[in-house]
């Protein structure tokens, strides 16, 4: 970051501060903390940025009817601010590398809806948003940690929280009671068996395993703590993936991925696991809530037949990832 980004917030453009104007901006991608409601319940907008083009980029939503929302939201925060919003979707894969090109070009959305820790790998284009995460955090009863240690690099948000989702292992309970079980597995080891009858019968499990945001990582991460294994020591720079229960968990995962799973899935992404789950190609995998709503409104059979566990127990407990969503403003926007 350059030097002056400390005064930044308090720059004006004409005769609005970007901290005035960025409290409104914000407010169509925090809608789930508060929305424009809450940020204009004074009666008047907090800031006047009349005739302001605003782009914002995100990714396609894997439910269309959250999408649909978000677009109005959207379109009703562009009416109440005077404002002309551009809401781009893309693949979700796709968010990172076009956020690179612009960052480069120093040139294309003014605000891009980012995952996990990408404010810290794309630090050196995003502008400080502080005063935003902090007033809405005070309002709304603060962040969890989990949220600071992925949108805020140093002491500076670069990012503000406007969600976090949760993977459960959605599966098949027909076809886990043909197998033999009552009940879904509480332990890796556990699982690892009803795998293998499961692609014994034509049911293997299925999870996308390649280089996509968030279902390999929610596998992955799960399955590594709870075997012991992490990627880094506490000092957040020592590499601990060559430790033993790091290991451990590579050479556990690999005899499952032949014993139990559909072994494509090295070339899956996000959406691939919940496409061969609704085809029935597979009977258990890791996903948000996505598959369900899918299924619920799409495949009311298969919604009928399916259900949810928790993550399994490894040697070193029970663990979770959550994958973490960020509003972050481009350094290089006019607004």
């Amino acid at each position: 970051m350059s030097a002056d980004r400390g005064n930044a917030t308090t720059k004006n453009w004409g005769s609005v501060t970007r901290r005035t104007f960025l409290k409104g901006a914000v407010a169509a991608g925090v809608a789930t903390l508060g929305g424009i409601p809450g940020i204009l319940r004074a009666g008047q907008a907090p800031a006047y940025p009349k005739g302001t083009k605003l782009h914002l980029l995100t990714r396609i939503n894997f439910i269309d009817a959250a999408d649909k929302v978000f677009l109005a939201q959207g379109a009703e925060f562009g009416k109440q601010m005077g404002v002309d919003v551009m809401i781009e979707r893309i693949g979700e894969n796709d968010v990172m590398p076009r956020a690179t090109s612009a960052i480069v070009a120093k040139s294309g959305p003014d605000i891009i809806m980012f995952q996990n820790n990408y404010p810290h790998l794309l630090s050196e284009g995003l502008a400080e948003v502080s005063d935003v995460a902090e007033a809405l955090g005070k309002e709304q009863g603060g962040f969890m940690e989990i949220f600071r240690v992925n949108a805020m690099v140093g002491k500076r948000w670069l990012g503000v929280p406007y969600g976090g989702l949760c993977n459960t292992l959605n599966y098949r309970e027909d076809w886990m009671k043909e197998a033999g079980f009552s009940k879904f597995p509480d332990t890796y080891e556990e699982l690892r068996e009803l795998g293998k009858k499961l692609k014994a019968t034509g049911h293997p499990m299925g999870q996308c395993f390649g280089h996509s945001v968030n279902d390999p990582n929610s596998w992955c991460y799960t399955f590594t703590w709870a075997y012991g294994g992490y990627e880094v020591e506490k000092d957040g720079k020592t590499v601990a993936l060559d430790r033993k229960g790091a290991l451990d968990a590579v050479k556990q995962n690999t005899a499952m991925w032949k014993d139990c799973f559909d072994e494509g899935g090295l070339s899956w992404d996000d959406a691939s696991n919940n496409r061969a789950f609704l085809s029935e190609a597979i009977s258990i995998t890791s996903n948000a809530a996505s598959i369900y709503f899918v299924a619920r409104e799409k495949f009311p059979e298969i919604a009928k037949k399916m259900n949810h566990a928790p993550s399994p127990r490894g040697p070193a407990g029970r663990f979770y990832h959550v994958a973490t969503q960020h509003s972050c403003v481009m350094k290089y926007s006019k607004n």
